[in-house]
């Protein structure tokens, strides 16, 4: 469990640092503005920051791979702890509120709702409007990423409908997504600033204009007044219009939108159905306060479209107290409050799919109905949609209204009306803001609530911007007892230093450097403090490189002049003085960032070249220990990747293509990476690896590719022409075979066929003049040597079987006495004058083993045994058992067999010439022995043998320990 909960904890430890670093920030706006809340957020960011390197540093490994389940916990864990950490501030404030309030407003923020305890707004400190504005800001940066990648890939709720390149997290195509993810933080941050010059230039103060543009794109909600967008004239409502609409529009199709201008890219369906929606209600809208309560043309559009886009896109601005409309207008923005924005948005609620979806399969419903064998497709931006998609959206309206009215009604049980129970459920689903009623409605907050109340709500805001099951799934037994799996969704890895001091240092050595100096300024001189700065500088660029040098350099000149010199607490320079100081610090910044880049790349060059020494040497040494080529493949996809840094796999039999090269190893790169081709010594296909690019091929690539691929070719010329040796000593080895056969078919099926017609013609030609015994000796002579070449054929034919695996084993459990008696029988003709002696013990097991097969490799034994007895000769044949094994040892009184031929007697047709005192064999009758040995399991071997003092060969068997029950006679 440890292992699976590891990567979780460690990303929730990077994001806690992330926080840490938003904390600080404002904790340094509200140190310039005298802000009281400072010691809040510096405690804050401390605690943060510990509690983060702890999960960081207690969970770090070199990389790691999340997988689905992994992924459903870290989406909840992360917004949960976030939710969290962004309440601590609040918490710890001098506002005293309780932990649940600090969490309803934090989750609330987090979510993008808008949903508030706070009140009297403009009397609040200016770091904690803050801290609320970047919640949501972080919030809704936060939805898009998860929106563009994480659900997709997960399938919640239909999201699979926009499973694009950022959600395919294969090493393929992990370059495409983090280019993605730069863009999507770049358009974010874009439309933040664009956002926010245009409402400071349309009459909001500074901060107002920062806090609004945080909130209005995001599509969060929070003002900095109780009256909310109320207090700004028309123009400025107008702004938050567009800009709203722009965070409830999908920012991948914004993206592709402004790298290509295209109208069709404007015809998304999504997009057409939020604008067509926002159009129609606001018409609606328009006509009922002209209509029916009298408000003039301009303000009718201007209101009606302002608090309909804000509900609709779940921003949660008001203008005005919308419930006062009459019941109409409370009934329209309950029903628009479910729509939501666009899938890839910052908005919450159903979203704006789903309807067209469940539209579009209810209309293919309404079809069927009157053409029952019609089969109508459904499509949606012009691409047929899968029935797991529209299934998947149909259980996600489901299970959203299920929750709706089991929200409900526990509200209701708390004490809350109708009204409010209803709405405060539906805004907490749909992540709005507002609900409706005098308590909770736009001219009200969410304060008076019990505390169960808030926990339920807060809870119902992360389930509703996590889309539900993402949470849901947690609760199920099956989740915590599944396995990890094996595929590699998302490859994590810890930054580098280089990466750490390049994007810290600028900014922490000028703030270091800003409190030495306030803490020294009753001490040392405005011009001694510059030394200071100087100092800060001279670390920077020491350390990184020369822009952060001259980042930090800047920075550095900002404080200083900020806050040493005069007028203080501005930037603005009376003194030529002060120039000079900039000139300096950037001076200094230059000079010592190019020394310390120069040094840096001289030490970076050595570093490269060891490592690239010991990365060769590691490629050749692995390779040299490859034996054939799909190690060499294994082990040169390995090398590969680690000394490239590239992501590389083999490729399958299917995504291979034809060599050209015999023999060789080949390379070629395009746009997405490099393919190794391995082809064998015929020109076919060996095999292949594809490495992934993380970056674009250059020169330095190409270079070391080159090297790597002539060790792997060295190595793969060496296997092909071991290969090749090997292939030519089998040739050899069976030519010798087949001249072996040949010569032991010549000589052993023709000598006893000779003799067989020798005997036949005698009876023929001499048939008057034999007597009985002579006809008798002629036809025993022939029977003999039929029996001989019958034996001999089927040596032929079981030594063919065992080689093709064709002879079945048929087990049945015997006695050893049993097949030695059977052997007895079949050898007692050959013995002649040899004697055969027998030490059995009696408490033998019984074997589990083909009768037939054991029989005759015993025969086998004895009959060689025989062959090599001299007259009078005495054989031996014992057994024993030890360690779970039978051994069964004959032994001969022949001439016996030398050291160096011990195994070579058990290779087909090997024979040996002891001169005309013993008959030579057919080299067939050990090998059958062993072979039927190894097909038992076990094995046969020279034990001994000594020069005309006889040998001894063992048969091993291995023995079963259990025997079977025996079966039950059944009733006849």
């Amino acid at each position: 469990m440890l292992s699976f909960l590891r990567p979780v904890i460690y990303v929730c430890g990077i994001l806690l640092l992330i926080t840490a670093g938003l904390m600080l920030c404002v904790g340094i706006f509200a140190w310039i503005q005298s802000d009281p809340e400072l010691t809040v957020f510096m405690l804050s960011a401390a605690i943060t920051v510990i509690v983060g390197m702890v999960l960081v540093f207690g969970c770090r490994t070199s990389g790691f791979n999340l997988v689905v389940r992994q992924l459903y916990l870290l989406t909840s864990v992360s917004w949960l702890m976030l939710s969290l950490a962004g309440a601590l501030p609040l918490y710890l404030s001098d506002f005293e509120i309780g932990f649940v309030d600090a969490l309803f407003e934090a989750v609330s923020g987090i979510t993008t709702t808008g949903s508030t305890i706070m009140s009297s707004l403009e009397t609040l400190p200016p770091s904690l409007l803050l801290w609320r504005s970047m919640l949501q800001w972080l919030g809704g940066l936060g939805v898009i990423g998860m929106a563009v990648s994480i659900l997709p890939f997960l399938r919640v709720g239909g999201m699979r409908l926009f499973q694009t390149e950022s959600s395919d997290w294969s090493d393929k195509s992990m370059p495409r997504i983090q280019t993605l993810a730069r863009m999507l933080v770049f358009t974010y941050l874009s439309i933040t600033l664009a956002c926010l010059l245009c409402y400071w230039f349309a009459g909001m103060t500074l901060f107002d204009a920062v806090n609004h543009a945080m909130t209005t794109v995001s599509t969060g909600g929070y003002a900095t007044d109780d009256r909310s967008m109320g207090r700004f004239e028309s123009h400025i409502l107008w702004i938050a219009i567009v800009f709203m609409v722009l965070g409830a529009l999908p920012f991948t199709v914004i993206i592709s939108f402004v790298r290509q201008p295209n109208l069709s890219t404007l015809k998304n369906q999504q997009m057409v159905g939020l604008l067509v929606t926002v159009m129609l209600a606001s018409l609606l809208l328009t006509c009922y306060l002209i209509g029916w309560q009298s408000v003039d043309l301009f303000d009718a559009v201007t209101q009606s479209t302002f608090n309909l886009v804000s509900v609709i896109t779940t921003t949660g601005y008001a203008s005005t107290d919308y419930t006062l409309w009459g019941n109409f207008s409370i009934a329209l923005f309950f029903v628009v409050m479910f729509i939501g924005g666009c899938s890839g948005s910052t908005s919450g609620g159903m979203k704006v799919f789903r309807f067209q979806l469940s539209y579009l399969f209810l209309r293919n419903q309404i079809r069927k109905l009157i053409h029952p064998g019609g089969v109508f497709v459904t499509q949606y931006n012009g691409k047929p949609v899968a029935e797991d998609i529209t299934l998947s959206v149909i259980a996600f309206s489901f299970l959203f209204f299920l929750c709706l009215a089991v929200i409900t009604l526990l509200l209701a049980m708390m004490g809350l009306d109708l009204v409010t129970s209803l709405s405060a459920a539906a805004t907490a689903l749909t992540n709005v803001g507002p609900g409706l009623g005098d308590v909770i409605g736009p001219a009200g907050n969410f304060a008076s609530l019990p505390e169960t109340a808030k926990l339920l709500l807060s809870f119902a805001m992360l389930l509703g911007r996590l889309e539900l099951l993402t949470i849901m799934v947690l609760f199920t037994p099956i989740f915590w007892r599944g396995r990890e799996g094996r595929g590699s969704m998302l490859k994590m890895s810890w930054p580098s230093r280089k990466n750490i001091l390049s994007y810290s240092l600028p900014w922490m050595m000028p703030m270091l450097a800003t409190g030495a100096s306030l803490s020294l300024a009753s001490v040392l001189s405005a011009a001694d403090l510059v030394l200071i700065y100087l100092a800060a500088v001279l670390v920077t660029a020491v350390s990184t490189r020369v822009k952060p040098a001259l980042f930090s350099a800047m920075v550095s000149f900002l404080a200083y002049n900020f806050f040493f010199t005069e007028p203080y607490y501005s930037l603005r320079m009376l003194h030529q003085e002060d120039i000079l100081t900039a000139l300096l610090l950037v001076m200094v910044a230059l000079i010592t960032g190019h020394l310390a880049a120069r040094l840096n790349e001289q030490v970076a060059a050595l570093r490269d070249s060891e490592r690239w020494s010991r990365q060769q040497m590691n490629c050749a040494n692995a390779l040299s220990i490859c034996v054939d080529g799909p190690e060499i493949i294994k082990a040169f996809t390995g090398q590969l990747g680690e000394a490239l840094n590239w992501q590389a796999r083999q490729l399958e039999n299917e995504e291979l293509q034809s060599p050209i090269a015999v023999s060789d190893v080949t390379w070629h790169g395009d746009e997405s990476g490099v393919t190794v081709i391995f082809s064998g010594n015929k020109g076919e296909l060996a095999g292949a690896i594809r490495l992934s690019a993380t970056e674009q091929m250059d020169t330095w690539h190409r270079e070391r590719l080159d090297v790597l691929v002539n060790l792997a070719r060295l190595a793969w010329s060496r296997v092909q022409l071991a290969e090749s040796l090997k292939q030519e000593t089998l040739e050899k080895e069976r030519e010798q075979l087949r001249s072996a056969l040949l010569s032991s078919v010549s000589h052993d099926l023709r000598t006893p066929l000779a003799a067989m017609i020798g005997s036949v013609s005698s009876l023929i030609d001499l048939a008057g003049s034999l007597n009985a015994s002579q006809r008798n000796e002629l036809l025993m002579n022939t029977l003999s040597e039929a029996r001989r070449l019958d034996r001999y054929i089927q040596k032929l034919l079981d030594m063919a079987r065992l080689g093709q695996g064709e002879l079945p084993l048929e087990r049945d459990w015997i006695g050893l006495d049993d097949i030695v008696s059977v052997v007895v029988r079949r050898v007692r003709p050959l013995l002649q004058d040899i004697e055969l002696k027998f030490e059995l013990p009696p408490d033998l097991p019984l074997l589990h083993a083909h009768p037939a097969l054991i029989e005759q490799a015993l025969f086998n034994v004895l009959e060689n045994a025989v062959r090599f007895s001299p007259s009078k000769g005495v054989i031996g044949v014992s057994a024993r058992h030890e360690n779970g094994w039978l051994h069964i040892d004959v032994h001969d009184a022949g001439p016996g067999i030398a050291a160096a031929d011990h195994e070579r007697v058990f290779d087909m047709f090997h024979t040996f010439s002891h001169g005309d005192q013993y008959s030579c064999g057919t080299g067939l009758g050990l090998p059958i022995c062993r072979s039927i040995m190894a097909a038992h399991g076990g094995w046969a071997e020279v034990l001994e043998s000594e020069p005309d003092k006889g040998t001894t060969l063992r048969l091993s068997l291995p023995l079963r320990s259990v025997l079977p029950e025996p079966k039950e006679e059944e009733e006849k």
